[in-house]
């Protein structure tokens, strides 16, 4: 196991360093630059020079690259053009929002998607198969900016019981927090939720037609044993999968989700950098959400590991 994780670790670099190499490339090819936004008023060529002398923008391209590599293996992941602070400080801030609305997500997103893709294998054919899947394929086709818009005249307009946006730690103020939390996390949440009960649906249906399924029924076990100490380890396989790429996704793409509900973010923070064409902000963003993807990756094989001594075997 030790090994494998190691292995996994290092093919990780030179992916790390591709991903890094074209964050810079593709940054610089919108037009303009920081110092373009900060001076759009005005002309100034000779204050602009200076700035762009200040930023090391003046330099060639694989100067600054490898400028920023090397502050990069040494931890320093720059200083934001923009606000002129650090970038790791820059994402601490933006990192407990996300992680709250990301993490909830999932848990909503596993609290319904698996029970009901469970339900709707278990009966296939049924109404409820049929209402489970008109309402995945509802729930996968509708837009995050449309069901968290639905959900603020919902529950904010014409009921009036949930703040329709801002941001409060669970930590410092529990129940405010929760309040405003549990809207934006819905939103994120219940899209999920529609793709993985989808999920678990075809993979628990895969599993069910296995032969080692009926031998277990032969011998007169029942379904609740069959169901969930058979199937459900095999088919949390594919589960697995889906649940890890969609924290990955949570933490990453959720810019939408915190832009229609106010909330600070990663993704609300990266869409910002973007527009400001803050380079060192973009390229420490996306190299941190890149790691979280592989760290998310990395976790989910080892869960497999646990899930079926076969590949156990294999690692």
């Amino acid at each position: 196991m030790y090994v494998f994780v190691m292995r996994r670790i290092l093919f990780y670099i030179p992916v790390l360093i591709g991903v890094s190499m074209a964050v810079f490339g593709l940054a610089r090819l919108v037009p303009g630059d920081v110092v373009d936004i900060i001076l759009s008023h005005v002309q100034m060529p000779e204050q602009a020079a200076r700035l762009r002398s200040l930023f090391g923008l003046d330099k060639a391209l694989h100067e600054q690259y490898f400028d920023w590599l090397g502050h990069t293996l040494r931890g320093d992941l720059g200083t934001s053009l923009f606000s002129g602070r650090p970038v790791l400080t820059e994402i601490w801030t933006a990192l407990g929002p996300t992680m709250e609305l990301a993490f909830t997500a999932l848990l909503i997103s596993v609290l319904v998607g698996i029970p009901l893709g469970v339900l709707a294998a278990v009966k296939r054919g049924s109404a409820l198969d049929y209402a489970s899947g008109f309402v995945a394929y509802l729930g996968i086709s509708t837009p995050v900016f449309w069901s968290g818009t639905i959900l603020i005249l919902f529950f904010s307009i014409w009921l009036n019981v949930l703040p329709s946006g801002g941001y409060e730690s669970l930590w410092s103020s529990p129940v405010q927090g929760f309040r405003l939390l549990i809207m934006p996390a819905l939103a994120l949440g219940l899209n999920f939720a529609a793709l993985l009960m989808r999920v678990t649906r075809s993979s628990f249906l895969e599993v069910l037609r296995q032969e080692y399924i009926s031998t277990a029924r032969a011998k007169g076990l029942s379904e609740r044993v069959v169901l969930f100490k058979h199937a459900m380890r095999n088919a949390m396989i594919t589960i697995m999968t889906v649940a890890g790429v969609q924290l990955g996704f949570l933490i990453g793409g959720s810019a939408i989700v915190e832009i229609v509900f106010m909330r600070p973010g990663i993704g609300r923070l990266l869409l910002t950098a973007v527009l400001r064409r803050d380079y060192p902000l973009i390229q420490g963003l996306t190299l941190f959400i890149a790691i979280t993807f592989m760290t998310v990756n990395l976790i989910v094989d080892v869960m497999y590991a646990v899930a079926d001594p076969r590949i156990r075997m294999k690692i």
